[in-house]
């Protein structure tokens, strides 16, 4: 069974981040850090929900539900969203807790949103905790993930996350991931698993297991062509897409092209394809 918390303890600056108090302020009013770990040096994962995890689309009744999705939710509203998985995350969740990992969700979203869908991506609880939006620092009128003040050795902590500024503060400790919108081919979760989890233990800090497979990741991505195929009846515009994939590629030196090709029917689209060519400089 997971927990879930309110905001964490006040901030322990980052030196980049010194002097600017000013800015800084939490969500929540009522401080607290995680329990212990369960196991002596054990690794902690933070995995971010919305696009990291999951896609939740809101269909208005206007518009026909999407085609495909795993689950649906209501909310206290009674406003339907529709959740579809990414790809391997039931697989990624297993091995993580098999690799003996603390599994938290670090999410920015509302407890009342992101807990019902929760409840439904992991029925065998194997999320050990869930943080919520009142557990994040805002920092410049954004939210940010501070994961020094959680109770947790920082050389043994990796965050995932599609949104650069949730790390901001801890950046050494964090694994980019592409956006996940609604991708009928998509390898992430299972690209982590078997690139990065599967060769962490070599690395007493877990910093230094995270700088290795960003270099290799940085080696890999250049000159490579990369297509995308979204699903039929995505109701996210084609700019929004084109968007969510290239914020994935700006931390690295690149120019990027967009090249789209699409087809739509009177209701929904149809389907289309977005390819990025990375040119390094």
């Amino acid at each position: 069974m997971s927990t879930t918390f309110p905001s964490p303890m006040p901030l322990s600056r980052s030196p980049q981040f010194a002097g600017n108090s000013a800015q800084l302020s939490t969500h929540g009013p009522s401080p607290c850090a995680l329990p212990p770990p369960t196991l002596p040096n054990q690794r902690t994962v933070f995995l971010d929900l919305d696009h990291t995890l999951i896609c939740a689309i809101s269909c208005p009744p206007s518009l026909l539900p999407p085609q495909n999705y795993d689950f649906l939710v209501k909310n206290d509203h009674n406003r339907v969203r529709y959740v579809r998985k990414r790809p391997y995350v039931d697989e990624f969740l297993k091995y993580l807790s098999q690799k003996n990992f603390e599994i938290v969700v670090f999410t920015a979203a509302e407890e009342s949103y992101a807990s019902v869908i929760l409840d439904k991506l992991d029925p065998k609880g194997l999320i050990s905790h869930r943080l919520y939006r009142k557990s994040c620092k805002r920092l410049d009128g954004r939210s940010v993930k501070d994961l020094s003040d959680l109770g947790r050795d920082l050389k043994n902590v990796v965050i995932i996350d599609d949104q650069p500024t949730s790390y901001r503060l801890q950046p050494e400790n964090a694994i980019p991931i592409r956006p996940f919108i609604d991708e009928l081919q998509d390898h992430e979760l299972k690209k982590l698993m078997d690139n990065f989890f599967d060769d962490y233990e070599q690395y007493e800090d877990l910093k230094d297991a995270i700088k290795h497979y960003l270099e290799v990741e940085k080696q890999n991505r250049r000159g490579r062509l990369i297509g995308t195929r979204f699903d039929t009846g995505s109701h996210l515009p084609v700019e929004v897409k084109a968007f969510f994939l290239c914020i994935s590629f700006q931390q690295f030196p690149c120019s990027i092209s967009i090249f789209t090709k699409i087809a739509r029917s009177p209701k929904r689209c149809s389907g289309f394809t977005i390819m990025i060519f990375v040119c390094t400089s």
